[in-house]
Formats: structure tokens, sequence, C-alpha cells
């Protein structure tokens, strides 16, 4: 059952494409014109980046917004400057972590934990929040979810502990992606009136989280 989705099952993923089909369509105009299903709008692949399509008649719109457009570099920006004094031919050289000898791995890591451990002076506090504390003892989550989690729990102590979850406040969360810390302030905020949350970000993100009154 795709719900008003497109019918098109990703492999890989495990799931059908979350794209709407356009009216009476069973596929998102991406997936038609991969399996060539003729339509009154021709698709084609876009010279950019092979990997998605555009509608033909739209092309030069398209290139205008493509994500994989490479603008022209800042003029501050210099290649390679923060890679010591190597040679420019090592600077274009690809390897694997597998191609480095283990042992050399390991003095690099020391190295680094060394040189933290002496000029790196940032005090850890972690803090938790009772809004997410049934969210903190699901076990079907992965570790990136729960790690999230407590991240989120702990701004959220945070501003609890400055004195910042009271009423009449405006929070701006910036790069906000899905709105999940703005979703969770709100929560921990539900007894106090008068607040209002702006969320910013550069790019747009699906799947948002929903609104609580």
């Amino acid at each position: 059952m795709t719900d008003g989705h497109c019918s098109f099952f990703l492999e890989k993923k495990r799931r059908f494409c979350r794209f709407k089909p356009n009216s009476g369509q069973k596929y998102c105009a991406e997936h038609t014109g991969l399996l060539g299903i003729p339509t009154d709008r021709k698709r084609i692949i876009c010279p950019i980046d092979t990997k998605h399509t555009c509608y033909e008649d739209q092309l030069t719109k398209h290139l205008k917004k493509c994500r994989k457009q490479q603008g022209v570099l800042p003029a501050y920006h210099c290649p390679g400057i923060n890679s010591g004094e190597a040679d420019e031919d090592d600077l274009d050289a690809k390897f694997s972590l597998l191609d480095i000898p283990t042992e050399d791995l390991k003095q690099l890591i020391l190295k680094i934990n060394k040189l933290y451990d002496e000029h790196i002076k940032i005090p850890t506090e972690i803090l938790s929040h009772s809004c997410l504390e049934e969210e903190l003892c699901n076990n079907s989550y992965g570790i990136p979810a729960i790690r999230h989690r407590k991240q989120q729990a702990s701004l959220i102590g945070h501003l609890e502990k400055m004195g910042l979850i009271k009423e009449a406040m405006t929070f701006v969360e910036l790069g906000a992606g899905k709105g999940m810390l703005s979703h969770w302030i709100q929560k921990a905020s539900e007894e106090n009136d008068n607040c209002n949350y702006i969320l910013v970000d550069r790019g747009t993100c699906r799947y948002k989280v929903g609104y609580y009154p």
C-alpha cells in the first residue's frame, strides 16, 4: 500500500518512493521517466547530475537550481590550504584508511588525543530533561537516534538551567532540519504561554516534525 505516494519500490531502502505522483499517474515524475512510461511532457537526464531527471521544457530553469550545480568558488577559497607542506601531486592522491598501516593509525590517534588533552580545555556538563524521558527509554531506537535525543535533552536541560524555559519566549533554531529540537523545546514549554518558534534552514528538508499545539 503506497497511500497516495509513488508505487516504485526502492530495493536498497526497502520501502516505496515517498514522492507523490501527478494526477492519474501511478509513479512520481522521476520514476515515470526512468520506467519509460509515455506522458505529455518529456523528461530527460540532468546534464549536471545523471542520477536524476528533469522536464525537457524546464531544463533552463532546472539548471539554475539543481543541487549538484557547481558554482564559482569564492576568492578566499584555497584548495589544500590545510594540507601542510605536501606536494601538489600528493594533494590529488586518493587513498583509503585500509591502505594505512594499523600501527600508523594508532600513533596518529595517540597524538591527537595527547594534543587535545594538552590544549583543549572545554568543560563538559551533560544534562537531561523530562520531556525526552520516554524517548530516551525507547529500546526500538538505534544508536544515532538515541544520541540525537540525548543531545537535545542536554540542550533543553541547559536552557532550563539558565531560566530560559519560561513564558513569552521566542526560540530561533538555525539549521533546523526537521525541527526536532524546536519540537522538544515546545513540549518542554507546554505550560508556558505566548512562546514563539522560528525555524531557519538554507535547504529544504522533508518529513519535518509535526506541530503540537
